[in-house]
């Protein structure tokens, strides 16, 4: 039963969450190409108004092309006071509304037709945005032509000019000015049809992403209880499991008391010489194990109902040079030889008491692993790269051969005689309260065992 942190929020919080966060960047997403999507189809609105208001000056050049080849007999300033020419060019500003202005000059830069959007012969002008109106007031002797002209300053306009040739020759180039304030009040209607478009393709999106999360959250949620019920039964199969081994660690025992009590009794009935003396050896067997149920039933209770911790900082390479010394003595009479390799320091976050009983049952296992080895050696390095302690200790033990090296972290499991099968499991357990890693390989073709323990390092600021 490994040890495993109790989340703070549930797998369908968290669920929730994510379809939340999901759902407002995808609506993030989908405005962000909307934007793009209006911004692309005005600027093509606007670069086809252009390309239309130039393609309807150069039909107004080739008609004054015409007049001042067959009219003017290639008279050209003779335009200024030609109606055929101005008339041409008022068709110009009706037929497009974009353009607000339209010149024709001749290559010397003298104006002979000009004229602008919102003119009007009736007295009234309507002075469109973009527009200009000139009018002309009473002649005084002081200003014989005194001339008033409206502008609207705020708009963008766009100067265009189309060259008109004879041959080589330039005669003169219309000069024009296209306002993308009236393009785009021209675009009203077209945007009405975008508006709705896009109200329709977001509407259409945005239910198809609200059935997408409700069909995914279906599936969410089923999965949610189909792993609800897969934890429940591995719980149950893991008390299961802990309760059959533990019911075969205390069975064996009783049913040996049980024969050891059969036999004192028989001695009691039908005393002998030598009665007192096996009695009392029965009793010292019988006391032995006691003690050793007594030792399973603790560690047990410390694998299934593990202390509260209370972590702070510690040099893990002290805590470890502590434990080996605490060996020692056993080392020497078990003859078993040490080579040892620790960093000058190793800061770490843990709870003094935990930290110790893990180092404890792995060099205890790795020590009680070489007990039938001809030569006992017993290797333990600490290394660190700035965020992890990796400590390993090999032993010169069997190994585990074929037997997968994960197997002896289950609960009562152990190859030892008189072993309870529990030290490794509450060593990865203790382990797994630390933020680490635990974990066991064979050593490879020497033999024996590795023990790998990886802490997280406690770093300074």
């Amino acid at each position: 039963m490994p040890y495993t942190k109790t989340p703070e929020i549930s797998v369908r919080a968290k669920t929730l969450i994510l379809c939340v966060a999901s759902f407002l960047l995808t609506s993030f997403v989908l405005t962000f190409i909307a934007v793009m999507l209006v911004n692309h189809w005005k600027q093509r609105l606007i670069k086809s108004a252009y390309a239309l208001a130039e393609e309807h000056a150069r039909n107004a050049v080739n008609d004054l092309s015409r007049i001042i080849e067959k009219d003017l007999e290639n008279q050209v300033e003779k335009l200024k006071e030609n109606p055929r020419a101005h008339s041409s060019i008022h068709l110009l500003l009706k037929q497009n509304e974009n353009i607000v202005m339209a010149a024709f000059v001749d290559e010397r830069g003298t104006i002979l037709v000009e004229h602008y959007q919102g003119e009007e012969t009736s007295g009234t002008a309507v002075l469109y945005p973009g527009a200009r109106h000139t009018t002309t007031l009473p002649s005084t002797p002081s200003h014989p032509d005194l001339k008033i002209a409206l502008t609207n300053t705020s708009d963008r306009i766009q100067e265009m000019k189309i060259p008109l040739m004879k041959g080589e020759k330039l005669l003169g180039q219309l000069q024009f000015q296209v306002s993308e304030n009236s393009i785009l009040k021209n675009m009203s209607y077209f945007s009405v049809l975008i508006t709705r478009s896009l109200y329709i393709l977001l509407v259409s999106l945005f239910l198809l992403l609200v059935f997408s999360y409700l069909f995914l959250w279906r599936i969410f949620s089923h999965q949610i209880i189909l792993i609800q019920e897969r934890d429940r039964l591995d719980k149950m199969s893991s008390i299961g499991n802990l309760a059959s081994g533990l019911a075969h660690e205390i069975r064996n025992p009783l049913n040996a008391m049980n024969v050891n009590l059969d036999v004192i009794r028989e001695e009691l009935e039908d005393p002998r010489e030598d009665s007192h003396k096996k009695v009392q050896e029965i009793l010292t067997n019988l006391s032995g194990e006691i003690d050793r149920l007594n030792r399973t039933l603790t560690h047990f209770m410390n694998f299934a109902l593990p202390g509260r911790m209370e972590k702070q900082r510690l040099d893990l390479v002290k805590i470890v040079k502590e434990t080996i010394e605490f060996f020692s003595a056993e080392f020497d009479r078990e003859q078993i030889s040490t080579r040892i390799n620790l960093p000058p320091e190793c800061p770490i976050l843990a709870d003094p008491a935990s930290l110790k009983q893990l180092l404890l049952n792995l060099i205890l296992n790795a020590a009680q692993a070489m007990k039938q080895s001809a030569g006992k050696r017993l290797e333990i390095n600490l290394t660190s790269d700035g965020r992890h302690c990796h400590l390993t200790i090999r032993d010169t033990g069997p190994g585990f051969g074929t037997v997968d090296p994960e197997k002896c972290f289950e609960a009562f499991y152990t190859t030892k005689q008189g072993g309870s099968g529990l030290g490794l499991p509450i060593a990865r357990q203790m382990t797994y309260a630390h933020d680490g890693k635990l974990w066991a390989e064979n050593a490879g073709a020497e033999g024996g065992a590795i023990l790998h323990l990886v802490l997280p390092q406690e770093t300074t600021h």
